[in-house]
């Protein structure tokens, strides 16, 4: 009688994927709560404006009114606004499912390089990466925010991987080519990782099929670009000066101000040292990155073992982005983390049949996970808001918008738009955004253009669309707003008061401590 063998997953290969999943579920919970729990941060208003402007006016940056950073959020963001009728929200969420997303990408790589056979090994690697990039105080200060960082961080980090996973299947090096692209409309600062992924593609291919890998990749790029440059195209001057003249007046104002952290080279390389890898999570993060390339065996998947390599590759073009704007803010940094995360962990992953190299890995991961979390998990104390909506800071800024409304009632009718909303002139506009008012294009950047128009000279500031105490009575005059709202700065706000207090408009508390300023007639 012959016998048949049948193999049968054994109870490590039903369990171990639970605990990925569990992982995955609760770093979600966990990014959400402490997203709609944090305070307002006042680089979010330049974000949500320019979108609300572009989507309920058909304004366009550059063009029409100044925006300081490229333009595909404008238009992301837009289309949440034109759907739902609150950017702010949504500018949120997507920050949101951009952050968890990166956790996957990562968890995803790291569970597919380690051997088959190992389900628990692959799966507690997978798991511990991607509880490392949650409580990373990197990953904690930066995600979350309506800001620019996780959807480029996340759109980078797939274009890495689709670069190293490309091999000869060129329609993948395409793909890095169109996700590096998009990920340089949405931040600038992630556009030097073109030059080392342009050698991964011509590293990539066999003799003679090089240049078109490299090809499918710069056709790629520019192809998600091109709405971008499109944009640039109706207005290259303003599009210039807002992408790279602005930033040398942002330097201006901090130097102003006196402010001296990291203002020069040697002010930013200490203060990544000090402040960034000073802190035990991220030092071990450090040792985790060099272990991971280090003790992985030079034998075994080429492939995997190139990647790893490669991310060494990439941490210096990482921090020329962080390094190029003056001064560097800790969350310039944020995207060496999910880069240095998969470079230890693919390492580890290689080396897994190893004992001495599992252990090393595997120590220094946990290191990683309970140094970061030992100094983050306080921020994460934010679970038991889930049931209460009222408290998420996108509910409390439309909770502050629909008072100012209240407070503003009809607004004097326009023949020309009858159905226009109240506009508001202020220097923090995501609470009137979020309750459906206006505010005046000019100041879309929330307070960036306003403080920055002094270092010009006035033909400059025409030429630019900025508006500053010089041109604020002729510009308000010209169309005056509904109401002034202020208290969303700590300074700068004087002219706005000074202009308020000269007609005698009347001033409003609002329950948040801001105050509205209203015509007399109100």
């Amino acid at each position: 009688m012959s016998s048949t063998n049948t193999s049968r997953p054994g109870p490590g290969s039903l369990l171990a994927p639970c605990v990925s999943l569990g992982v995955l579920a609760v770093c979600l919970v966990f990014v959400f709560s402490r997203t709609m729990q944090r305070a307002l941060d006042h680089d979010e208003h330049q974000f949500v404006a320019s979108a609300a402007t572009w989507a309920r006016h058909g304004l366009l940056p550059y063009r029409d009114f100044p925006h300081f950073h490229m333009p595909y959020l404008v238009w992301l963001y837009g289309f949440g606004d034109v759907l739902t009728g609150r950017p702010f929200l949504v500018a949120r969420l997507v920050s949101v499912a951009a952050a968890w997303l990166t956790m996957l990408l990562v968890h995803g790589a790291v569970r597919r390089a380690v051997p088959d056979g190992r389900p628990w090994a692959r799966h507690l690697l997978a798991s511990g990466t991607a509880l490392a990039l949650l409580f990373n105080p990197l990953f904690t200060y930066t995600s979350g925010l309506a800001w620019n960082h996780d959807l480029a961080v996340l759109l980078a980090t797939a274009a890495f991987l689709a670069a190293t996973r490309a091999g000869t299947h060129g329609p993948r090096m395409l793909l890095a080519g169109v996700l590096l692209g998009l990920a340089t409309g949405v931040r600038l600062s992630v556009a030097p990782l073109g030059a080392p992924l342009l050698l991964v593609a011509l590293a990539s291919a066999g003799p003679g099929r090089r240049l078109a890998a490299a090809a499918r990749f710069v056709v790629g790029a520019v192809a998600a670009l091109m709405p971008a440059l499109a944009l640039a195209a109706l207005a290259p001057g303003e599009a210039l000066f807002d992408n790279l003249g602005y930033p040398a007046l942002n330097t201006a104002y901090r130097v102003q101000e006196g402010f001296t952290r990291a203002m020069d080279l040697p002010g930013k390389l200490r203060y990544i040292a000090l402040d960034v890898f000073g802190q035990p999570g991220n030092l071990l993060l450090v040792a985790f990155l060099l272990a991971g390339c280090v003790v992985a065996p030079l034998r075994g998947d080429g492939r995997d073992a190139s990647r790893r390599r490669l991310v060494l590759g990439f941490l210096p073009f990482l921090l020329l982005g962080g390094f190029a704007p003056t001064p560097s803010w800790y969350q310039y940094f944020y995207a060496l983390v999910p880069f240095a995360l998969l470079g230890g962990a693919l390492g580890t992953a290689a080396a897994v049949e190893r004992r001495g190299a599992r252990v090393v890995g595997g120590l220094l991961l946990v290191g990683c996970v309970g140094a970061s979390a030992w100094a983050t998990l306080p921020d994460y104390r934010t679970l038991s808001n889930l049931r209460d909506p009222a408290s998420w800071t996108p509910e409390r800024e439309r909770a502050a918008g629909l008072e100012v409304r209240a407070l503003l009632g009809p607004v004097p009718h326009d023949p020309s738009t009858p159905d226009r909303a109240p506009r508001v002139l202020t220097l923090g506009p995501v609470a009137c955004l979020e309750a459906g008012l206006d505010v005046d294009p000019a100041f879309a950047s929330g307070p960036f253009a306003w403080r920055s128009a002094g270092f010009l000279t006035p033909e400059e500031r025409a030429t630019h669309g900025l508006v500053g105490p010089d041109e604020l009575a002729a510009h308000l005059d010209a169309r005056p707003p509904d109401a002034v709202l202020l208290g969303c700065e700590k300074r700068g706000e004087e002219p706005l008061v000074g202009w308020a207090d000269a007609r005698g408009w009347t001033a409003h508390a609002l329950a948040d401590g801001r105050v509205l300023r209203t015509p007399p007639a109100r």
